[in-house]
């Protein structure tokens, strides 16, 4: 004789409950599968995960802008050049992003409700003339992937004791 077996499934309102041997839950879970209502509840779930997937991005979004706009303030960072090297330092060295293209340096400044700094890649060239930033050569001179070079660090470590 077969130990009894119990699968208990509640999802949202649907409670689901198959209790008997390992086999008969077993068929009865096969069975489930493939009814109409099963497709249902996965395409209910599947909605449930997009929309908290987009809601995790949302948020992870404005606690990043949150945190931008707090270093800004809290520091004496003032010049539009300044914030553009906290922008790609908080995005690259903070938050770990390899791609850094304009656009989201611009919707950072925009959800930290600092303005948008203006043309973005005058201002990378000239801090990249000035040594603060570089490209690693791999990434062939694409302004998205520039990092902080030493010398930045210590330009942006500056304006944050001060």
């Amino acid at each position: 004789m077969e130990d009894e077996v119990k699968l208990s499934l509640i999802i949202g309102q649907k409670e689901f409950e198959m209790i008997g041997s390992e086999s008969e839950v077993k068929q009865k879970w096969e069975e489930m599968k493939q009814s109409d209502d099963w497709d249902v509840i996965l395409q209910k779930i599947k909605l449930v995960k997009k929309d908290t997937d987009e809601f995790t991005v949302v948020a992870k979004n404005e606690l990043a802008a949150d945190k931008f706009a707090s270093l800004i303030h809290h520091s004496n960072i003032t010049t539009k050049s300044d914030r553009i090297l906290a922008a790609i330092f908080h995005l690259r060295d903070l938050q770990k992003l390899e791609d850094c293209p304009p656009r989201l340096i611009e919707k950072l400044f925009d959800s930290s409700n600092l303005g948008l700094p203006g043309n973005l890649s005058l201002y990378i060239n000239r801090l990249r003339d000035r040594g603060f930033l570089t490209i690693p050569e791999k990434f062939s001179e694409k302004n998205r992937y520039v990092i902080l070079t030493e010398e930045g660090h210590r330009h942006l470590n500056q304006k944050f004791s001060q």
